[in-house]
């Protein structure tokens, strides 16, 4: 999925509660990942509820949420 939407010039995040060192032995992908080992993005996002969740969150430019999923 995150190489079909590059085609579409939009950026993938993926946030990983794992830290920057583990992410750093992560094989390559397509996509940004995201170290949040103290899950204050997990948060913000309300994809934490004692424990981070999955959760899709689409904005665009403005940063104005276009679509969200899960985690909530």
């Amino acid at each position: 999925m995150a190489e079909l939407l590059g085609e579409r010039n939009v950026q993938v995040s993926v946030v990983s509660a794992s830290t920057a060192a583990d992410l750093r032995n992560f094989p390559a992908v397509p996509f940004t990942l995201v170290a949040d080992p103290e899950y204050k993005l997990f948060r913000e996002y309300k994809a934490f509820d004692g424990k981070p969740k999955h959760a899709t969150i689409v904005r665009d430019r403005a940063g104005k949420e276009l679509f969200a999923q899960g985690g909530q």
